[in-house]
């Protein structure tokens, strides 16, 4: 931790000479945290040499409210902008639900309003990223 490091930006001042490892901490209005995966500066003196960014896309999926009543929502964290794939599929391995969705519209997504009671497993894809999140519906 840096303190007081909680600005848009953040200059570093006098830099270890060699790798240095940083990453981002964001926090969401309701408390969540996540974390961006680490990066390398590496410095020489006083000049960067070679920056190393990851090349690993940041993807997790999240359903809410769990255990839903009516339907559920996704909270998806990735830095592509390609499509999502969601397919829903029941506890006895049925395909009830498949859906593409626009990684920009992801907000405002909601399902599950007709399926029955039931445990559900929900599969979010985005290109090679995969996630599986199991919810259930009172």
């Amino acid at each position: 931790d840096i303190a007081d490091a909680t600005a848009a930006s953040y200059t570093v001042i006098n830099p270890a000479v060699g790798v240095n490892y940083y990453r981002a901490k964001f926090t969401n209005p309701c408390g969540a945290v996540v974390y961006s995966t680490t990066f390398k500066l590496y410095y020489k003196t006083c000049a960067i040499v070679k920056a190393a960014y990851p090349t690993e896309i940041v993807f997790n999926a999240t359903a809410y409210p769990n255990p839903f009543a009516e339907n559920f929502q996704l909270d998806i964290k990735t830095s592509s902008e390609e499509a999502l794939q969601v397919k829903v599929y029941d506890m006895l391995g049925k395909l009830v639900d498949n859906q593409i969705i626009d990684a920009t519209q992801v907000e405002a997504f909601e399902i599950g309003s007709s399926y029955p009671s039931g445990v559900y497993n929900v599969i979010v894809s985005q290109g090679e990223n995969l996630k599986t999140v199991r919810v259930i519906k009172r």
